[in-house]
């Protein structure tokens, strides 16, 4: 759980990057809900990044370095966001964690009109720490018996029991 003080560091990157012409013309494009708010912690995130490692920190310069630049400008651009994704900042989280942010911070260049050459993430899989399942192996007796007591439990819906007959069949 963050601390407080994580909490109003995020609420104040938040409101500090709403006042650059880039973001709130991106911000404008994004749908209306939480997954905007995440949104902007990502790019909040990666400015940070990017001040620990002496870069321009300004979303406005840049997006206008992206424009006035060449093509070598864009694959530069690339570079550093992938080496923020596929570096130490993300060890222990799973792909998924470091597709959402490369995909949101992708998304600010591109509403800018800064179209960054495709490129696939790349990291090392044995730094990811979280696994996204648990596999346990059930018994097949052990398992009809609890498809048995769920489909017969008067709690258990109609359609929750179709789900589960149609799981038992397919599992056989």
């Amino acid at each position: 759980m963050a601390s407080w003080v994580q909490v109003q560091r995020r609420r104040v990157d938040i409101d500090g990057l709403l006042k650059y012409d880039k973001v709130d013309f991106w911000v404008g494009g994004l749908k209306f809900g939480s997954s905007r708010k995440t949104t902007l912690y990502h790019l909040a995130a990666y400015l940070r990044w990017r001040e620990t490692t002496k870069l321009e920190t300004n979303p406005d310069l840049i997006i206008q370095a992206c424009l006035d630049g060449t093509q070598k400008t864009l694959i530069d651009h690339l570079r550093i966001l992938k080496s923020w994704v596929e570096g130490e900042t993300f060890d222990g989280s799973d792909r998924l964690t470091r597709d959402k942010y490369y995909k949101d911070i992708r998304s600010f260049y591109k509403h800018n009109l800064c179209d960054l050459p495709s490129s696939p993430l790349r990291f090392n899989s044995k730094s990811t720490s979280r696994t996204l399942g648990v596999k346990v192996d059930i018994p097949a007796t052990e398992y009809l018996e609890f498809a048995r007591k769920v489909v017969s439990s008067r709690e258990c819906s109609v359609r929750d029991k179709a789900i589960v007959m149609v799981m038992l069949h397919y599992a056989i």
